[in-house]
């Protein structure tokens, strides 16, 4: 068992998202290796991963903070921990008060995405807190880069751990597909551009597009538009709207390509999840994207906002399905081999121990 063994992930909220459903799968891999794990919340019950998270028996905390108020009894919360683990710059301006008081804690500030937080009272948060930060971490190379950048820290530990998954261990069984079922999962907000996709999908050719169905997952400011966008086109037989759903296998078994069209991502869970699942993915040129989808391998990639890249690259895959099958193994051979779960909590195992 580790020598610091109780550990606190602390999120602004369990509403799915990558970082919140990564933070509940490194969890339960940590209570494997010994530790002793508690995820602080500042959502509510109603979140849709809470549910998800207390049924893995992971010990939940709801705490209904805003960073100016409750702060002693945050502390007294805080202090029965070994390490702190915090999963994005709104927490490390929740603890701006209580961080200086923390000074037998570990405290470790995961950076998952490539945000540039470049105003000033981010600045200004990022320097009040950088003396209390023990390590720094990053899911991507780039995402360090830009935080650097921006942040510096030259003095504080930078590492970069990259985000695992678990791989299914089910024979994938080959099979012709009639109609091909494209996937978008994630929040629906102009960064993730799903409108990219609808137009995509309607520059197909008429004798492809009746063959190819969207399935978009999520919710968010940009749903409504998105779904004008489908009325106009006369497509709602084609492209359908599931809106938040918690199980991953529930959301893996409704596609058999992922397109992800992001402005900037970090590592993407998920691409992580499809790919472990055997599912190529077409996705963005930026960020994280190129470590995971390797061009023409375990995927596609396209310039951001290039229509045109993007429709050729699903025909690619309407055409031939045995490319569409092949690059899903090589997907998941590419997770397995690079992206274990049990290899990133390790990394952090070691960041912990620092």
């Amino acid at each position: 068992m580790p020598q610091l063994n109780k550990v606190c992930h602390l999120l602004s909220s369990l509403k799915i998202g990558g970082a919140e459903r990564f933070v509940i799968d490194l969890s339960l891999e940590q209570l494997k290796l010994g530790y002793e794990v508690t995820i602080i919340s500042f959502g509510s019950t109603n979140d849709d991963l809470y549910n998800v998270a207390v049924k893995a028996n992971i010990n939940v905390i709801i705490f209904n903070k805003k960073w100016w108020s409750k702060n002693i009894t945050f502390l007294r919360l805080l202090k029965k921990f070994n390490i702190l683990h915090l999963h994005s710059p709104v927490i490390l301006k929740v603890m701006l008060l209580t961080i200086p008081f923390l000074n037998k804690q570990k405290t470790i500030y995961t950076r998952h995405g490539e945000g540039l937080y470049k105003e000033p009272i981010w600045k200004l948060v990022h320097k009040l807190a950088k003396p209390f930060i023990s390590a720094v971490t990053f899911v991507s190379k780039n995402g360090q880069c830009v935080f650097r950048n921006i942040h510096g820290w030259n003095n504080t530990k930078q590492q970069v751990i990259e985000n695992g998954i678990s791989v299914s261990k089910k024979k994938l069984i080959k099979s012709d597909l009639k109609i091909l079922r494209i996937g978008s999962v994630g929040r629906m907000v102009p960064l993730k551009s799903q409108t990219d996709l609808i137009k995509a999908w309607a520059e197909l050719p008429e004798k492809i597009r009746t063959n190819v169905e969207l399935h978009l997952i999520g919710d968010g400011e940009c749903r409504a538009s998105l779904e004008q966008q489908v009325t106009q086109l006369k497509a709602q037989d084609s492209i359908f709207f599931h809106g938040f759903l918690s199980e991953r296998f529930e959301i893996l078994s409704l596609f058999d390509l992922l397109v992800v069209n992001s402005e900037s991502e970090g590592l993407s869970i998920a691409i992580l999840e499809a790919m472990s699942q055997a599912k190529a993915v077409i996705a963005t040129n930026v960020g994280g994207n190129p470590q995971l989808v390797k061009q023409n391998v375990t995927g596609l990639l396209y310039e951001y906002g290039n229509i045109k890249q993007l429709t050729n690259a699903i025909k690619s895959y309407h055409y031939n399905t045995e490319l569409l099958y092949s690059h899903g193994i090589n997907a998941q051979n590419h997770i397995k081999e690079n992206y274990s779960l049990n290899k990133t909590a390790r990394e952090y195992d070691a960041i912990y121990q620092y």
